[in-house]
């Protein structure tokens, strides 16, 4: 479980930076949509653990 977590809060996030830094470069907006991304991954993994850690995303 700790690595399903584990691999849940690392791709959450760098899916984030990684979309916050693409528009970032196609809309030279640098640094807004990289925190933007950012955070919204911090927040995508807090929602995906608790859904794993309440038992709701398959068992």
């Amino acid at each position: 479980m700790a690595g399903t977590i584990g691999g849940y809060v690392a791709l959450s996030i760098l899916v984030g930076l990684g979309l916050g830094v693409l528009l970032d470069r196609l809309l030279q907006t640098a640094p807004l949509f990289l925190i933007v991304g950012v955070l919204l991954g911090f927040a995508t993994s807090f929602y995906l653990t608790y859904r794993i850690a309440t038992g709701e995303l398959g068992e």
